[in-house]
């Protein structure tokens, strides 16, 4: 029988006979082989290992591998988009921590809509100081809670007075569950004119990106300023409003 010639074989010192690689004597003269003269088992071994890493550099390269990844990447992408809605949506139905509460049966000393015809009525230049109790108490009374469309019901409005600034504060029930909606104004002169320059937004606890500023605060507001349509007309008889902490004057021009 033919000896194989692809496996690895000791050559005997002594008398040169190729023996099998497992032995430790020489099979001719039975002197002992030098083991030695084999190949270590990583050289064995070599061929096998290269073909290992190129199996795994193909498995890496693989198009369908790198689907998967991208498939990953866009899971990713769809979790925190989600999650950034539900926190939106947990922002929009929080109350604010700020919105001041009207104080029951609270009656103020003069109506704060008598002060507003006093000073429209005179001829002088005049002011009124009006305190956000007052204020709160003249919307109480003039605006009314009542249903509007698609079941979205207006149960309040009230102002906070704080230095520089006037927030209106809006509650709605929306199918049972009470929805915030606050409006930011800053009282600024406009080519003679007294205007509010609004500088915050919110629904709820989520602010409101200046870009929809103007649609949003529309809506937050929408019915309020109507019921003072009369003395929103007539502040181009002003010359100047100043809010400060829990009060609001008002400075006419004269006629």
């Amino acid at each position: 029988m033919a000896k194989k010639t692809d496996s690895p074989s000791l050559k005997c010192a002594s008398c040169g006979h190729e023996n099998e690689p497992e032995r430790v004597y020489c099979h001719n003269c039975g002197s002992k082989l030098d083991r030695s003269l084999l190949p270590k088992a990583e050289e064995t071994k070599d061929g096998e290992s290269k073909d290992a890493d190129l199996r795994r550099i193909k498995k890496m390269m693989n198009p369908r591998r790198a689907g998967a990844g991208f498939n990953d990447v866009k899971i990713g992408i769809q979790v925190v988009i989600f999650a950034i809605i539900v926190a939106a949506m947990f922002l929009l139905w929080q109350t604010p921590d700020s919105v001041p509460e009207a104080k029951k049966d609270y009656l103020p000393t003069r109506p704060a809509s008598e002060l507003w015809d006093l000073l429209m009525g005179a001829k002088t230049a005049n002011s009124i100081t009006i305190s956000q109790d007052d204020m709160n108490a003249s919307i109480k009374n003039t605006l009314k809670a009542g249903e509007g469309a698609a079941g979205i019901k207006f149960v309040r409005a009230v102002v906070e007075l704080k230095p520089g600034i006037i927030t209106v504060f809006v509650e709605r029930d929306v199918w049972g569950l009470s929805l915030y909606s606050s409006v930011t104004y800053k009282p600024v002169v406009k080519d003679g004119k007294i205007a509010g320059e609004i500088v915050d937004i919110h629904m709820g606890r989520l602010g409101i990106h200046p870009a929809a500023a103007g649609a949003v605060a529309n809506w937050c507001v929408s019915g309020i300023w109507n019921a003072y349509d009369k003395e929103i007309k007539q502040a181009d008889r002003l010359a100047e409003i100043k809010v400060e902490d829990g009060k609001i004057l008002f400075i006419s021009k004269p006629l």
